[in-house]
Parts: C-alpha cells; structure tokens; sequence
C-alpha cells in the first residue's frame, strides 16, 4: 500500500520520468526506412478523462480546483466527461505525456481517490504510426505507482497510419 509519506517522497524528489535515462525510444523504424523517410515513425498524445452516467463538469471543477478542457454533461444514456489535455507535441513520448497530466492532477489526489468510488479515471494514449514502424514504451515503475496511487486505468491505442505521398 502506498503511503502519504512515500508518495511525498516522491513528489519531492526527482523528476516522476528521469530525462538522463537511456530509454528505448517510443518508436524505431527499420533502417532502411528511416533513411527514405525522415519524418517521425510516430505521433501520439494523452488525456486524462473521468466519466461517470450522472457527473455533473461543474461539480468536478469546483471539487478539483481546476477547469476542464473539455466538458460533456452526463445524461440518462449517455456519461458525462471531464477531461484534461496534455499539451506536450505529438513527437513527446508517451511517459513524458503521463508525467505532465500527473503533475497538474497530484495536487488533488485525494480528491480524485474519492471520486474513483463513483466514476471511471483514464488516462487515454494514442499512438498512430508508420505501417512498418516498431512501437515500443517505458513506463517507469513510479509513473506506474502514482496513476495507481490516483485510482485510474491506462489505455493505450496504437494504429497504423498509412503514408501520404505526394
């Protein structure tokens, strides 16, 4: 069980995601490819999302202190959604997404905790790619701890995207 005190600590310390590490890149095209196409082998972005059949957007402000992004109402049929962008590039990696919207929701973890009781917290990842590009993440263990601290799910998406020629 995480505690207040271990979650301080890291907090406190350094940064969630170590930007001195040597990871694995997001994304590697095969050799060949990479020297026909200099362009990204991907793009990708992340949300964080709560959504829940009756929530109310302006509740969720006022109890986190924040406004969202972007705001459905809940209505009988369909969820209400609340939901905060990363406003990283595409060519971030995905670690580096997750980081800064933890960063902006920590503040509120307690809150956020209580309202996993009654709603569904996501974090939502999008990866698209060139057909023949190997995607490959890191999620280091304490980015892992924290979203699991806060009570969400992490979903990722990853498609091909076909290139365009001119």
């Amino acid at each position: 069980m995480v505690t207040e005190t271990l979650l301080e600590e890291l907090l406190a310390g350094a940064p969630l995601i170590e930007q001195n590490s040597n990871p694995s890149p997001p994304a590697e095209a095969s050799t060949s490819e990479a020297a026909a196409d200099s362009g990204p082998a991907f793009t990708g972005w992340c949300i964080f999302t709560i959504t829940a059949e009756d929530l109310n957007p302006d509740h969720i402000n006022l109890l986190l202190n924040m406004d969202a992004d972007r705001a459905v109402q809940g209505l009988p049929g369909r969820p209400g959604l609340w939901q905060l962008n990363s406003s990283l590039t595409a060519q971030a990696r995905l670690d580096e997404h997750l980081d800064q919207l933890l960063r902006r929701l920590l503040p509120v973890r307690n809150q956020l905790r209580r309202i996993a009781h009654d709603a569904r917290l996501e974090f939502f990842c999008a990866i698209e790619k060139r057909t023949s590009a190997m995607i490959e993440f890191h999620l280091p263990p304490q980015l892992l701890l924290l979203i699991g601290y806060v009570g969400a799910h992490v979903v990722c998406e990853i498609s091909d995207v076909a290139k365009t020629t001119s």
